[in-house]
């Protein structure tokens, strides 16, 4: 006979935002996550335009708003869509942590071109920084 897991009907928490004054969530928005763009260009060789987007990127993050995915070649791209529009206009700060964080990485997946065929697809932009 298997036994039915029982889990217990609780509130979840309220989500981690960077809003939160001197919280990991705030540090993470307004400094760790610029750092690891701009490692990801000084870490890689992509083209001029890839390191302008990922230094936009990084640049905006602190009091920036959201941006899209721009094509519909990754995996998952509608799916994102579809998360992204609880988010919109919305700046990085005020959404969950870890909405941010997962969106965050896959962003730098889409402006390193690693979806799209040619120099870039399936170039790994945090390989060094895994290592």
């Amino acid at each position: 006979m298997v036994k039915k897991l029982q889990i217990p009907n609780l509130l979840l928490p309220a989500p981690l935002l960077g809003s939160d004054a001197g919280s990991f969530n705030e540090f993470t928005v307004t400094q760790r996550m610029s750092d690891i763009a701009r490692r990801v260009i000084a870490e890689n060789k992509f083209s001029i335009d890839i390191n302008q987007s990922l230094e936009e990127l990084a640049a905006e993050l602190p009091s920036g708003y959201l941006r899209n995915l721009t094509n519909n070649t990754g995996a998952g791209f509608h799916d994102w869509e579809k998360y992204l529009e609880l988010y919109k206009y919305q700046c990085w700060v005020d959404i969950p942590w870890f909405f941010k964080e997962t969106y965050f990485y896959r962003l730098i997946l889409n402006i390193s071109n690693y979806f799209q065929p040619g120099d870039s697809q399936g170039i790994d932009a945090f390989l060094l920084q895994k290592i």
